[in-house]
């Protein structure tokens, strides 16, 4: 097919801004733009299956490659304005209003002229940041609303995902503190069953620090620096917590011991709840995410050092209280929360980890122990990169031979095949329990293809 139209018409648009004097550059390319997008619409609501997205493409990918060009001299302000506008245009052309051009709209959000522009802008960090996490708001959203279909089932479906995972990757690699930043706006429009994608995220870890081994990890490593920085956050979570006075609850319950705490404890119950459009009650999601990271967020960034055992302690009666009380979706929505925030050594995967090891050492609830085990394997079974957190904090579960051996659990034997196969995932052949013994028994070789589904299975989509 024959493009020379589209590239002559893309160039007049860059002489065009180029010679523009007086002008607000800004706006003429959102007029321009617009008018782009008005073609587009119009094209992909006549031709459906048979709409042409290359044109299109092609289009968008010469103004962002012209921009950077050196003989145009564009400004580096002028440049960033640009991309916000493209950012701007990419959030109104998403996947889910036009699935025509999805796969043209996934390269160009994740194309070298775009990804790595955006995110480097130092000068407008947030806003710069804000904007890319939106795009792939959209991306996840796609994949939320088309996964419970058959659609997942086609080609197009497969490669999209495929596609998807190697953005990601990238920014993995090469942003990582974006990811870290913006995990927790992006993990609540990710699909529960892409657990790939999740690992990808909450895998990431600032460039200024290397994580230890998980499998030789010393007693004293939650001593270090790195174990002492809470990880920042895009979104102003707490907002959410504040706007519907869950903070006073939790302030009353971990700091004042008395016999009010009941009615303090049915009332947080009560704000993790809301009703949907039917009038019915359901758990409402985004609170219990936010509730779950405020906690420790607020023992240790608004509370004396002196105070931070104790408050710790009582926070931890709290988590238990909500487990132990609640009915199997909330639990589930409450571990989960936990469990994300279990990611790379700071103070917040020290606090949860903690909370893990002191749900198994001073109670008996074999139901939501196996439960947590269930989560673990969910994330780990799958392909790599894991979280290091998830990692370590598993691991050092399967060393305690006090917890080992107690768990009725633990010794169901298709249990140790799924351990096996779990590790083998890890990058190792089997645990490494018990100074080289794992908990199946000695080095065994790694088994293939355990049953899988009753721990829960593995998640990857196809």
């Amino acid at each position: 097919m024959d493009f020379s139209w589209v590239d002559a018409f893309s160039k007049l648009i860059i002489i065009i801004l180029k010679s523009a004097i007086n002008t607000n550059k800004n706006e003429m390319l959102q007029k321009i733009l617009q008018g782009v997008i008005l073609v587009l619409t119009k094209n992909h609501a006549q031709q459906r299956e048979n709409f042409n997205q290359r044109p299109f493409f092609r289009l968008f990918y010469n103004l962002l490659y012209d921009f950077r060009r050196k003989e145009y001299n564009f400004g580096q302000q002028e440049v960033y304005q640009f991309l916000f506008i493209f950012a701007r245009v990419f959030d109104t052309i998403q996947p889910l209003k036009y699935p025509g051009f999805a796969f043209a709209w996934l390269e160009l959000v994740s194309n070298r002229n775009f990804m790595p522009v955006i995110l480097s802008n130092t000068q407008k960090k947030s806003d710069s940041w804000t904007s890319y996490c939106r795009l792939l708001i959209n991306l996840f959203q796609f994949f939320q609303e088309t996964f419970p279909t058959d659609q997942y089932k086609t080609d197009f479906y497969k490669n999209f995902y495929k596609g998807t995972l190697r953005a990601l990757v990238v920014m993995l690699h090469d942003f990582p503190e974006f990811l870290i930043e913006s995990s927790f706006l992006l993990v609540e429009s990710i699909p529960e069953k892409f657990t790939q994608i999740r690992n990808i995220i909450f895998s990431a870890f600032p460039k200024s620090i290397q994580p230890p081994d998980p499998f030789r990890v010393s007693e004293s490593i939650e001593k270090k620096d790195e174990f002492r920085e809470v990880p920042e956050v895009l979104y102003k979570f707490d907002q959410r917590v504040t706007s519907i006075g869950l903070h006073e609850e939790i302030a009353k319950f971990i700091m004042i011991k008395d016999t009010v705490n009941d009615k303090y404890f049915r009332s947080i119950c009560s704000k993790l709840l809301s009703k949907d459009g039917n009038d019915e009650i359901t758990i409402n999601y985004k609170v219990v995410n936010s509730f779950v990271l405020y906690i420790p967020t607020l023992i240790y960034k608004g509370i004396e050092e002196s105070k931070i055992p104790e408050l710790k302690q009582n926070s931890f009666e709290l988590f238990w209280k909500l487990l132990v009380s609640s009915n199997y979706q909330m639990r589930q929505a409450l571990l989960n929360a936990i469990m994300n925030q279990i990611r790379y050594p700071n103070q917040i995967t020290s606090y949860f980890t903690s909370l893990i090891f002191h749900i198994f050492t001073n109670h008996n609830d074999e139901n939501l122990q196996e439960q947590i085990i269930k989560i673990y394997i969910d994330r780990l079974i799958v392909d790599r990169p894991h979280p290091w957190g998830i990692m370590y904090s598993f691991i050092e579960l399967l060393k305690d031979r006090d917890i080992y051996k107690k768990k009725q659990f633990f010794k169901d034997s298709e249990f140790e095949e799924i351990l096996k196969y779990v590790f083998g995932s890890m990058g190792k052949p089997n645990p490494g329990a018990g100074g080289g013994q794992g908990p199946a028994g000695g080095n065994q070789p790694q088994q293939p293809g355990p049953n899988i589904n009753a721990y829960g299975g593995k998640n990857t989509p196809p």
